[in-house]
């Protein structure tokens, strides 16, 4: 493959005919469906985040886009699949090498993934479930302050991972009677 060859004699991609050289900021910039920050954190920023027009953003990277830019990506309208859901596989699977150990066992891979598989999509659920429940619907007609009943409001993914997770550790608390 010509772009293997180019990067064992050069180090690098760049300058491998029939493609072009872009800028990290300006790869952020391209208009697409989908970005996937896969690499750096911080990529996303309150200075750029104006500037993406990708419709998706698939975290990939640990903490890729700033709390400031998840603000400006949310009120433009892009959805973003926070990291805490797209990057966990790694620590997953590390936590299955610790339970194997721990227990002096070695798992087929096909049961590794089945079991990496299983997890990833319940938590994906669990998120999106609660993201949808929390997330305020106007019915016909009416505006966002009409909405009936009171309560939590969530408007993006990110919170409610984070409300899935506040919910178990505060049922795991209740339920071992830490607190008084």
């Amino acid at each position: 493959m010509a772009a293997e060859a180019h990067k064992r004699v050069h180090g690098t991609l760049v300058g491998l005919p029939e493609t072009k050289t872009i800028t990290n900021q300006d790869l952020l910039e391209l208009t697409s469906d989908i970005l996937v920050p896969a690499a750096l954190g911080e990529q996303i920023r309150r200075d750029n985040a104006g500037r993406v027009k990708a419709k998706l953003i698939v975290e990939a990277a640990n903490a890729p886009t700033t709390t400031a830019a998840d603000d400006i990506l949310r009120e433009r309208g892009v959805v973003v699949l926070p990291d805490i859901l797209v990057n966990a596989g790694g620590v997953t699977v590390s936590y299955f090498e610790w339970v194997q150990n721990i227990q002096n066992e070695e798992w087929e891979l096909d049961d590794i993934n089945r079991r990496l598989k299983r997890r990833i999509v319940r938590a994906v659920d669990s998120a999106v479930h609660c993201w949808r429940q929390l997330t305020p619907h106007v019915e016909d007609g009416e505006s966002p302050e009409e909405e009936k009943g009171t309560g939590a409001r969530v408007s993006d993914l990110r919170t409610a991972a984070l409300v899935v997770a506040l919910r178990r550790v505060a049922k795991a608390t209740l339920q071992r009677g830490i607190w008084p």
